[in-house]
């Protein structure tokens, strides 16, 4: 399982609004959903961490095709973008909105929007 991984804010003293948008397709093993087209985007500010891009990438990637944690497979997109919006605020220790802009099958579309504390 892949993780979300931080570095030092190297200028904590600047306000500065981190906004990180990466494709999201495929996780859903039986649909395919979402399909391409599909994007995440996570906004935080951060204090002391940031993401590390490349780890926030294979992070995101960890739950194509269904993610299993604690013993529970996530497959659907509601609780898949609700535990990378709390994941991201428990690593970072500051309060983390995400959006999702889904494109499914059949031309539908989905926008999901998720708010989180650090734990």
């Amino acid at each position: 399982m892949s993780a979300l991984v931080t570095m030092p804010n190297l200028l904590p003293t600047v306000r500065t609004l981190e906004v990180h948008r990466l494709p999201l397709v495929g996780l859903c093993p039986r649909s395919g959903n979402p399909q391409l087209g599909s994007t995440i985007t996570i906004c935080y500010r951060p204090r002391t961490v940031v993401l590390e891009v490349y780890a926030l990438h294979r992070y995101l990637q960890s739950f194509v095709g269904g993610k299993t944690i604690d013993g529970v497979q996530i497959r659907d997109m509601e609780q898949t973008i609700q535990r990378i919006t709390v994941d991201s605020a428990a690593v970072l220790g500051v309060p983390v909105r995400v959006r999702a802009d889904l494109v499914l099958q059949q031309g539908q579309e989905l926008l999901l929007r998720c708010r989180a504390m650090p734990r």
